[in-house]
């Protein structure tokens, strides 16, 4: 299996351009900002339809998860 968000640049695109690949989504707020290397903080908000809000704030790894043989 392929993964779309195998590097740190693509996950920052990918959150970044989260709204023009999910319709479902009508605004983003979403920030990545790099806290070193290996680390990010991601926080923000989705809108979605009928006034739909989703948001929050969390740390992520930007290492790459092992694969399993």
């Amino acid at each position: 299996m392929n993964n779309p968000l195998r590097t740190p640049e693509d996950y920052e695109l990918f959150l970044y351009t989260i709204a023009e690949k999910f319709p479902l989504i009508r605004r983003s707020t979403l920030t990545l900002v790099r806290r070193g290397a290996s680390l990010a903080r991601v926080a923000g908000e989705l809108t979605f339809n009928h006034g739909i809000r989703f948001s929050g704030a969390a740390e992520n790894s930007l290492r790459p998860l092992a694969r399993a043989h």
